[in-house]
């Protein structure tokens, strides 16, 4: 999805200036929002394979089933981009937008370029597949299953004292009163 990133900095100058800060988070933050849709599009697509004969059925198969929660989610993480509009700091105009943007462009690449490339490279990626590392936990979900009334009474036993703890212990959440008063800075 780099294109995209390319794609969503280089327009930014038919926005005019954009902060510095914007400039230094855009790139990361739109991979991180946007990776999931291609993470969500493989998964598919390697599902798809098993039940047909053409790698382009598959793939055709993987887009429609993907589409909707691709869509929903870009359009749940569009709005919240958007409503940084609404700060009354500059940045949040500039984020908000810039990012709002980038999801767009994200999707459109998810569901047009991506299958694309993934038809293309489709031996070499699965020829150079790792292995699952993580194990099944299955004997952990079956523990549970099957003693779940006394993981319960252990949860509510254990429940007690977290409830006391919580209403007897003092937090406070200002850094400056941990510091010693004799600081200079302080």
């Amino acid at each position: 999805m780099e294109w995209a990133i390319i794609y969503n900095l280089g327009t930014n100058k038919f926005l005019g200036q954009i902060s510095y800060i914007t400039k230094a988070l855009a790139a990361v933050l739109q991979l991180g929002v946007t990776m999931d849709f291609s993470i969500f599009l493989m998964h598919r697509y390697d599902e798809e394979r098993k039940r047909f004969e053409s790698k382009e059925e598959a793939m055709a198969e993987a887009i429609s089933k993907t589409l909707v929660a691709i869509l929903s989610s870009a359009a749940t993480a569009i709005a919240g981009f958007l409503a940084l509009c609404a700060m009354r700091l500059r940045i949040g105009a500039d984020i908000g937008i810039v990012m709002a943007k980038g999801v767009f462009l994200g999707v459109l690449g998810t569901i047009t370029i991506l299958p694309a490339l993934i038809l293309e490279f489709d031996n070499a990626i699965h020829k150079y597949r790792l292995k699952n590392i993580l194990p099944t936990f299955s004997h952990t979900a079956n523990f549970v299953s099957k003693n779940y009334v006394i993981l319960f009474i252990i949860f509510l036993i254990a429940f007690i004292p977290a409830i006391y703890g919580r209403n007897n212990l003092k937090v406070y959440y200002n850094l400056i009163d941990s510091l010693p008063k004799t600081m200079k800075s302080v």
